[in-house]
Parts: structure tokens; C-alpha cells; sequence
């Protein structure tokens, strides 16, 4: 990949509003999974917790959360609303193509990732995992589009889910390179929409 051809790894740093409440080693567990995704493509993940629970009850205390966005990730882990009526299963979404911004917001549905997790019978927490990884992807690609095959596609099989098959669950070559030049050019871009701890 690119990256490797020219030496430089790169962090992106995600702010993670738990609003869900995911308990804490489940979460842990979920972020390893992320971090094996996004390794391959060259890039470290810095966590920071701005809340847990109900975010009017629970705010967290680390400075970042405060601060401007600057090139960070805003993680949203949320329940489906219960208008939510749709048959479409999308574990999540992500805020892209906004004119002369570069994208920061992704929301997973954490009950979502869960029943999924259950009609595949497999572990939720590596679910969780994925649905994160593939949001973050979409805030780092900027594009709602999907591929083929890989962690990008739109539809997951409980058959592919099931599968001890890495490869199925990794970012495409072309998709690595984007998303590694992308994780660079955040940490200068002055472009990204400003935001404090109280918009999620």
C-alpha cells in the first residue's frame, strides 16, 4: 500500500459519545477490532471519551471534548429511535459531502450491530467493531458509496459474518491509500466544521 512505500504512518484521533451506554470492556473490545482494520492501512486511533449514557447526566471531563474540532472524528454510539420503522437494517451512517468541509460525523446503532450479532450467532462485540471501522471509513473516504467486497461493501451475510476469512473485513487497497492521505490531510485542514462537546 502507499502508506508503506513512503514510511509515514498517520493518527486520527475520534471523540466517542457513547450515548448507548456500551459497557466499557465491550467497548474496549470493539476498538480492537477497529484498530486491526485501520492498522493494515497505516493509521493509529486515539480514543477520547467524551460521555457515557446520558449525556446530560454523565459528561466526561477530558479537555478535548471542549475544544474545536480541528480534524477529529465524531463517534455517536446510539439506539434506533422507536419511529424507526424501516425494514432496511443499516447499522449506521455517516455525515459526508458537505461543500468545503471535510466530514467528521459517523453514528452507529448499537442495537442494531447487536441483532445482527444474533441472527449470525456470532460475537456482538467484533460486530460493533465493523460497524464502527466501516462509518469511520465512509468520514474518511467522504463518500456514502460502497464497494464490492471488503469492510466497504453495503451488505453483510450472516454466512460472511460467520466466516474466519480477514480478508473479507479489510479495506481495499485503493481504499487504504485514500483513507491513510485523508487521516494526513486532517491534521492541517482548516476546513473542518466546528463543533464542541454539546452538539451530539
Amino acid at each position: 500500500m502507499g502508506w508503506q512505500a513512503i514510511g509515514v504512518a498517520a493518527t486520527i484521533f475520534i471523540r466517542s459519545y457513547n450515548n448507548f451506554g456500551v459497557p466499557a470492556g465491550d467497548l474496549a473490545a470493539a476498538r480492537e477490532q477497529v484498530q486491526a482494520v485501520f492498522q493494515e492501512a497505516g493509521l493509529n486511533i486515539v480514543w477520547t471519551d467524551c460521555w457515557v449514557g446520558d449525556r446530560h447526566r454523565a459528561a466526561a471531563a477530558a479537555p478535548r471534548c471542549a475544544e474545536p474540532l480541528g480534524g477529529d472524528i465524531v463517534l455517536r454510539l446510539q439506539k434506533t429511535q422507536e419511529t424507526d420503522r424501516s425494514k432496511f437494517v443499516s447499522m449506521g451512517f455517516s455525515l459526508v459531502g458537505i461543500p468545503d468541509a471535510a466530514p467528521f460525523l459517523a453514528t452507529v446503532y448499537v442495537d442494531r450491530a447487536e441483532s445482527v450479532a444474533r441472527g449470525a450467532g456470532v460475537d456482538a462485540r467484533r460486530v460493533l467493531g465493523l460497524a464502527i471501522a466501516h462509518e469511520i471509513g465512509h468520514v474518511l473516504l467522504n463518500s456514502n458509496s460502497h464497494a464490492q467486497s471488503g469492510l466497504m461493501r453495503a451488505d453483510w451475510s450472516r454466512r460472511e459474518l460467520r466466516r474466519d476469512d480477514p480478508a473479507a473485513w479489510r479495506l481495499l487497497d485503493p481504499e487504504a491509500a485514500h483513507v491513510h492521505a485523508s487521516a494526513l490531510e486532517r491534521r492541517t485542514d482548516k476546513r473542518v466544521v466546528v463543533a464542541t462537546h454539546e452538539a451530539p
